[in-house]
C-alpha cells in the first residue's frame, strides 16, 4: 500500500473501528465501559421506585439518545458530528449531576451556597 494512497483514505465508517484505530485497544474498551456506565446510569434512574417522574423520563429520553448515537456510530464515523457527541456527553452528565444531588441530599451531605 501506498503513501499516497493511505494519505486519501478517510475515517472508517463506524464509530468503533475509528476509536479502536486512533487509541488501540486499551482505548475502545475504555470508551465501551464509558457507554456501559452510562446506560447503567439511565436504567438505574427508571427502575429506582424512589426518582421523581421527571428523572425517570429524563432517563427514557436519554437512554433514546444514546440507543440513536450507538445506531449511528456503527453506520457512520460521529465524531464528523461534535454538535451530536458533545450534546449527548453534556446532558448524560447534567442527568449524572441530578443523580449525584439526590444521592448526596439522601445522605445529609449535601452543601448549600448562600450568597
Amino acid at each position: 500500500v501506498s503513501a499516497q494512497w493511505m494519505s486519501g483514505v478517510g475515517v472508517p465508517h463506524n464509530e468503533f473501528i475509528h476509536m479502536g484505530a486512533l487509541t488501540g485497544f486499551s482505548g475502545l474498551l475504555l470508551y465501551f465501559a464509558i457507554l456501559y456506565k452510562v446506560s447503567r446510569v439511565l436504567k438505574n434512574a427508571r427502575k429506582d421506585p424512589a426518582s421523581s417522574p421527571f428523572r425517570k423520563d429524563c432517563a427514557l429520553y436519554l437512554g433514546a439518545v444514546l440507543l440513536c448515537f450507538v445506531v449511528n456510530g456503527l453506520f457512520v464515523d460521529t465524531g464528523k458530528f461534535n454538535y451530536l457527541s458533545l450534546l449527548m456527553y453534556f446532558l448524560m452528565g447534567a442527568f449524572a449531576s441530578l443523580t449525584n444531588e439526590k444521592n448526596s441530599q439522601s445522605n445529609g451531605i449535601a452543601i448549600s451556597i448562600k450568597s
